[in-house]
């Protein structure tokens, strides 16, 4: 492909790092490229990188990529001072540094041992590391007409085998409805056996919104995160997430738990659903930021969220009398 100094479609850019990617595997390996449905019923391409001597593979998903190529060089693309020929070297190496970060991910994340296809033949494999996760259920009615589901306020509990102590890195499979009629059970039997295993497995964590600016500032040195949000709202917002930071938002499930925070609050508190990993809790005894919630949640959906992260767009307001959640 001849190189001008304009930005690459996203099919370009696909082509171009695939070939590159080709070139650095081993003649054992292959590039194996399907589009994925993920969370929200949103479609990414993902890339797994098939071994003789393995059965599965990691995904990654090179959409994310083609997001991070235009920010680093959309503004070259006007920038006069720039040649073509500096344009094109840049981009090279760029292409070079992505496959050979894409090949790292690849290495740290290929599961030790290969997956045993008959694992899912048998229920008692797989009940033990069952779990759920929370879903926006409008936004996944074709998804979930395929997999068992329980409705819940606007959203749906779906069903996980949590694979992580065998394959690592939080990997998942989507219980589905041929897994159900394969071992015979109803929807009810995967909510009770997994109601009893995502807290033990997953168990909640809770930090203050100060700490985790405090964090994101450490971490990135920037210090632009401290006006985020005013001291006061800042000092009495926590999150509610899980010990892996991955489908966090399901806590809120978990029995007792918000009944538990509320007598920890001394108060009924608003609930912000961030994103499908985390939510925010606000104790309502500081009422000077209630008309920015349900903004802040839509805000955030728009602006920092990728689409398959976002679980609902309004906040949810649980009764500490009525020991009950409920829309806000």
């Amino acid at each position: 492909m001849s190189i001008t100094k304009t930005l690459l479609s996203y099919d370009q850019f696909k082509q171009m790092l695939l070939e590159m990617l080709e070139a650095l595997i081993p003649p054992e390996a292959a590039l194996h490229l399907q589009s994925v449905t993920k969370n929200n019923q949103i479609h990414l391409d993902g890339l797994a990188i098939l071994n003789t001597d393995k059965n599965i593979s990691p995904t990654i998903y090179i959409n994310y990529y083609y997001d991070d190529y235009v920010d680093h060089f959309g503004s070259q693309i006007e920038d006069d001072a720039i040649s073509t020929e500096s344009f094109a070297d840049e981009l090279s190496h760029y292409f070079l540094d992505l496959s050979h970060t894409i090949l790292k991910i690849h290495q740290e994340n290929l599961p030790p041992t290969n997956f045993n296809v008959d694992f899912f033949q048998d229920f008692e494999n797989v009940k033990e590391q069952l779990v759920f996760k929370l879903v926006n259920y409008d936004k996944n009615k074709d998804l979930l007409r395929k997999i068992p589901h329980i409705p819940y306020l606007d959203l749906a509990i779906v069903f996980l085998c949590y694979l992580d102590p065998l394959f690592g890195s939080n990997a998942t499979i989507l219980i589905t409805n041929e897994h159900l009629n394969l071992w015979k059970i109803k929807d009810q039997m995967l909510y009770e056996i997994a109601i009893h295993n995502t807290p033990k497995i997953l168990p909640e964590e809770l930090s203050t919104m100060e700490e985790l600016i405090g964090n994101l500032m450490l971490s990135s040195g920037d210090e632009c995160f401290e006006g985020a949000f005013c001291d006061s709202c800042a000092s009495d917002m926590y999150i509610l997430s899980n010990a892996s930071k991955v489908f966090g938002a399901s806590c809120i499930l978990y029995q007792n738990l918000l009944h538990h925070l509320s007598d920890h609050f001394s108060s009924s508190f608003y609930l912000l659903p961030s994103s499908i990993h985390e939510v925010i809790l606000i104790p309502t005894r500081d009422s000077s930021c209630l008309s920015q919630f349900t903004q802040m949640v839509r805000e955030v959906n728009e602006a920092q969220l990728r689409a398959e992260e976002i679980l609902s767009d309004h906040a949810y307001y649980y009764d500490r009398s009525k020991k009950a959640l409920m829309y806000c």
